[in-house]
């Protein structure tokens, strides 16, 4: 459980990024949760399989509005998968949006539902505070 909000917060060059981690159960799977908060990007890990999974990258940048577009990216990984642009874009608007940052996530779930998402972004802007 993530006892403060995980903040974005200015680095000092040097400073190591905070890093927030824990287990909570999202529709009865275990699943750990790794937040990350580098001064020019937001690395969020979500595993409910003990493995990293996909790799994407999220971005809103300028050209595409700003804010209004999210772009995303598979690096690593399912690159077929509808689901996954959706994770994506909604771990983003719930973690990253507000700060302006990018996004490189990583997602290994069971089972990619619309249930299994609403558990996701819940349990993000409970420990984001957002």
């Amino acid at each position: 459980s993530v006892s403060t909000p995980f903040r974005m917060a200015a680095l000092a060059e040097g400073d190591p990024p905070p890093v927030h981690s824990w287990r909570c159960t999202l529709n009865g799977v275990d699943t750990d949760i790794v937040l990350v908060g580098y001064s020019n990007r937001t690395l969020v890990i979500v595993s409910q399989t003990g493995k990293m999974g996909t790799i994407m990258h999220v971005d809103s940048p300028p050209e595409l509005g700003g804010g209004a577009a999210v772009e995303t990216q598979t690096l690593l990984g399912h690159r077929s998968d509808d689901a996954l642009d959706v994770y994506a874009r909604r771990v983003y608007e719930s973690v990253c949006a507000k700060a302006g940052v990018p996004l490189v996530l990583s997602l290994a779930l069971m089972a990619y539902t619309p249930a299994n998402l609403k558990a996701l972004v819940a349990e993000l802007r409970r420990a984001t505070g957002s």
